[in-house]
């Protein structure tokens, strides 16, 4: 059993673009260029000057993602419905719901006192309305339903060092996913490849032959990695592949892992619906399908030397979401959440049990 507690993340890079100069007719293109048409940014795939605009020319352009609203800005007049990027507080958009004219000593978005608690919409002013974390940094928000997404190829990297306490990142578990492969490097500028490690992501059991001509693939939508090496100025590098589609990740959780004991055969993985079922007086059922999450039910045994130890961890990441590994050999025993409950019981001279009750976060 391992827990990886996520920390500050600092020299963070994306691939992700938020936003890009409009296309030009007649301008020349390089490969790699990017430009915005139409709320939609393209990537130059082979160079051009020509005419035809990036959506219909799908030899010299590739579609990469949507374009992200323009940042917000001081003593700048807002319009109803219009959308702007808060980069400098969370990094989320918002939506106005109030025209108005920002002062020049305003405050941005985020940091706008809450004065609408209760319409149920999470609103953070009279002027605006949070929608949702742009999509370069929505993989790291916390939240498995909200994804950075790229067309191909899904690109991060940070320093190994942990932004708050500088350790040394250890682990990384990424959830979510949507792609055909993983890679991930670890090393100094000197050998950047001084670590690495992959996963296949369309791998799919065969046991027979009717399996092998006619089974469907059943990707796996977590990964975890808690051997990275701890090294001074190293750099990791994580890459999501989808060749021919989009590559996604919900979220990523780089940070410290620490064993929680060895995991008993007896681990339990289920799922909290949040879908409604309704019966009206003619008993006809109607279901409103909503989201789920995981909840996983484990107990452990441990050295009664690391009890103490161990406790204090567990005090430590009260009501902290983190990336639990119940086992090495099944992602599905793999989550994002927080322990609901946990206990330690002293059961051997020199052996305890430790029983946890995890429930994951949507």
């Amino acid at each position: 059993m391992k827990v990886i507690a996520p920390c500050p993340l600092t020299g963070l890079y994306s691939n992700i673009v938020e936003y890009a100069d409009p296309w030009s007719s007649g301008h020349s293109y390089a490969v790699g260029d990017n430009v915005g048409y139409l709320g939609m940014i393209y990537c130059c795939v082979v160079a051009i000057s020509g005419t035809a605009t990036p959506n219909i020319d799908s030899t010299h352009w590739l579609y990469v993602y949507p374009q992200e609203p323009r940042e917000w800005a001081s003593n700048t007049l807002y319009a109803v419905d219009d959308l702007v990027l808060c980069k400098s507080t969370d990094n989320c958009v918002y939506r106005c719901i109030t025209a108005h004219t920002s002062t020049s000593n305003g405050l941005p978005p985020h940091d706008q006192p809450i004065t609408n608690e209760l319409t149920g919409e999470l609103t953070n002013s009279t002027d605006w309305l949070y929608v949702r974390p742009s999509n370069k940094w929505a993989m790291f928000d916390g939240s498995i339903s909200t994804a950075s997404s790229r067309s191909h190829r899904l690109a991060v990297q940070f320093s190994a060092s942990d932004g708050l306490s500088g350790k040394k990142i250890n682990a990384i578990a990424m959830f979510g996913l949507i792609g055909s492969k993983v890679e991930i490097w670890c090393g100094p500028p000197s050998n950047v490849n001084y670590w690495y490690k992959s996963f296949n992501l369309t791998l799919s059991v065969v046991d027979n032959w009717h399996s092998y001509f006619f089974g469907t693939i059943d990707p796996t939508a977590s990964i975890f990695a808690t051997d990275l090496p701890s090294l001074d100025t190293a750099t990791i590098s994580v890459v999501i592949t989808n060749d021919g589609g989009t590559a996604s990740c919900g979220l990523m959780a780089a940070g410290h892992s620490v064993d929680l004991g060895m995991t008993n055969c007896n681990a339990k993985i289920g799922i909290m619906s949040y879908s409604v079922k309704n019966t009206d007086s003619y008993g006809v059922t109607s279901f409103a399908k909503g989201p789920n999450s995981k909840k996983l039910s484990v107990t452990a045994i441990i050295d009664n030397t690391l009890l103490d130890s161990t406790y204090q961890t567990m005090a430590s990441l009260d009501a902290t979401p983190c990336a639990w590994i119940a086992t090495d050999q099944y992602s599905a025993f793999s989550l994002f959440g927080f322990y609901r409950d946990f206990s330690i019981e002293v059961t051997y001279p020199t052996k305890s049990l430790i029983s946890f009750e995890i429930e994951g976060l949507i």
